[in-house]
């Protein structure tokens, strides 16, 4: 499955040098975290399904952790923390705390979302393989 997470990562970054001369951003990311989705959900059918749906358990918990961890901290965290020197978003009039939880979000939530699809798929899968393949795994 790391290996997995490998060439779907470097799927999506080709995807994503692919649409970059578009100048759409909104279609750059798409483009990144649909291929990204799309080879995980099959490298997640065509593993082994245990092993599939323990790494997507594990994956969907350190994501939704990193969620978690977000909020927490950015509870804590001023509204102005000064970060306009690295990234500038003073015209858009988010604050920095603001930004730094879109930054997170938009990175987090997508790869959570991939991860709990693949996750209901193993299950289908698994019912499936209990059902119709006397409970024989694929190969």
């Amino acid at each position: 499955m790391g290996i997995s997470l490998l060439i779907s990562t470097t799927s999506g970054i080709f995807a994503y040098v692919v649409c970059y001369d578009q100048n759409n951003d909104l279609l750059t990311y798409s483009a990144f975290f649909v291929t990204v989705g799309v080879f995980w959900f099959m490298i997640s059918l065509v593993a082994n399904n245990k092993i599939a749906k323990t790494a997507n358990e594990v994956f969907s918990i350190f994501f939704g952790l990193i969620v978690v961890i977000k909020d927490t901290i950015l509870d804590f965290l001023p509204e102005e923390l000064n970060i306009d020197q690295y990234i500038n978003f003073a015209e858009s009039g988010y604050s920095d705390a603001q930004v730094i939880k879109m930054l997170i979000d938009v990175i987090a939530t997508p790869l959570l979302v991939i991860n709990a699809i693949a996750m209901i798929l193993c299950v289908l899968k698994e019912h499936w393989i209990e059902q119709y393949n006397d409970g024989k795994d694929l190969k």
